[in-house]
């Protein structure tokens, strides 16, 4: 099997001075292999997984979400291609024990990076084709004498490091790779961050997810009403009920846990079991106001307005001890 991984970069919206304005998406892509379809390959079987999150929550959800279409206890070799980032080659020690990683430099990262030391693009080529014939060593050797006589740019000490801190992975033997960087510009880039638009961290990696499961194939999640709702609205919502309760006596302070249900489940509720005792119980419609008639007789006034009754839930237990 075959599993690359990059990330990408969209803006933040709402970020308080000193913090960072951009968010990295961590993309991943596993796929069985490439065939021929007319003048272009294409990926078998490809899953993808896409969030902002830390790598250590990052890879345990993307094996789980190629465990849904490959078996991975028949799974035998891995080749995993990189940008040389760290958290992309810590993701195979994610798979099971007995399966072999195998490293891959992505050659599109290797070949952009020698490129970028010269100014004639002949000498960068140059090297291109000695790190595609397998002379790691003899390139970064190349590029260091180019350093010592003045003929690279600045930033070409930066990327002779890098050569000998991935000699491991450039230009070693396996399948096909290097669809990642297409990969997030088609299916995230083009979405997130093609357009003058900005995002929250959570809105960021809600939507990351959400164009990865759909670009595989699986199941989103359906949206609930509880689950779609902001923070602010929740804590608004939760606000107005509980201050409405309170100045209505119906505060539920000193009582057992609390069963919520609907309003309109509890209009319809004959009678409700308090402890050891029954406490029938019947709604009226009084002038306009809700009445409680208690077993013996008493009536004591809910108080809770119509329109607080049909958006609110409302606690039986606070209702049933007064």
């Amino acid at each position: 099997m075959c599993v690359e991984a990059d990330g990408t970069w969209v803006a933040l919206q709402g970020t308080a001075p000193g913090e960072p304005s951009k968010v990295e998406i961590e993309a991943m892509a596993a796929y069985s292999g490439k065939v021929a379809r007319g003048r272009k390959a294409a990926r078998e079987h490809c899953v993808r997984h896409g969030c902002a999150c830390a790598p250590g929550e990052f890879w345990p959800e993307a094996v789980a979400a190629i465990g849904s279409e490959f078996d991975l206890s028949a799974l035998e070799r891995v080749h995993l291609g990189t940008d040389g980032e760290g958290w992309c080659k810590r993701g195979g020690a994610y798979f099971p024990l007995r399966v072999e990683v195998v490293g891959h430099l992505d050659p599109f990262h290797v070949d952009r990076a020698l490129l970028s030391c010269f100014d004639d693009a002949a000498m960068g080529r140059r090297l291109v084709e000695v790190v595609n014939d397998g002379g790691r060593e003899a390139a970064a050797a190349l590029l260091e004498a180019c350093i010592d006589m003045g003929l690279a740019r600045k930033g070409a000490p930066r990327v002779l490091a890098c050569l000998r801190r991935n000699a491991g992975l450039i230009a070693v033997d396996g399948p096909s790779l290097g669809t990642m960087e297409s990969e997030n510009q088609h299916l995230y880039k083009s979405r997130m961050a093609s357009v003058p638009c900005a995002w929250s961290r959570p809105g960021a990696s809600h939507m990351a997810r959400l164009r990865s499961r759909r670009a595989s194939g699986r199941a989103v999640p359906p949206r609930t009403r509880a689950g779609s709702a902001t923070p602010l609205r929740r804590r608004r919502d939760e606000g107005r009920e509980t201050a409405a309760l309170d100045r209505r006596g119906l505060s539920a302070t000193g009582c057992p846990p609390p069963r919520r249900v609907g309003i309109r489940a509890a209009q319809g509720i004959r009678g409700l079991l308090v402890g050891r005792g029954a406490l029938c119980c019947r709604r009226r419609l009084r002038n306009g106001r809700n009445w409680l008639v208690g077993g013996r007789g008493d009536v004591t006034p809910i108080k809770v307005t119509p329109s607080v009754a049909r958006r609110r839930s409302i606690d039986p237990w606070s209702v049933c001890t007064l």
